[in-house]
């Protein structure tokens, strides 16, 4: 299921990037079959792409404070810092609820949420 959860996430990232949607296999790091271990150094790459979108837009297009900016851009070096899958995982999940899940709506693609 995180691999899908992973893929998602990827693909959300190049939809906003490219304002329309992506299919699957529409961006070469957006592919459930990178997130597992032995392909881990992938998995990381297509996050940090997804990471670095969805940050640099919520950054550019909101009005935050300097500690939810900090969060924002730690982000990266929490994912750098993972060593295996699971704890990807938890830093991927952390990314989506808190950061996805607040600035962006998916309403036939990936737009920023009017309020920031």
């Amino acid at each position: 299921m995180k691999s899908m959860s992973y893929e998602l996430l990827v693909r959300h990232a190049h939809a906003y990037e490219t304002r329309a949607p992506v299919k699957r296999f529409g961006h070469p790091k957006a592919n459930a079959d990178l997130y597992k271990q032995s392909r881990l150094h992938d998995a990381k790459e297509g996050l940090r792409y997804a990471f670095d979108t969805l940050t640099s837009a919520v950054l550019g297009t909101c009005s935050l404070s300097v500690e939810e900016r900090d969060r924002l851009n730690r982000f990266i070096s929490r994912l750098d810092e993972a060593s295996d899958v699971v704890e990807t995982s938890e830093v991927m999940d952390d990314f989506r609820s808190s950061v996805f899940d607040k600035y962006f709506d998916i309403n036939g693609r990936v737009v920023p949420k009017l309020e920031c």
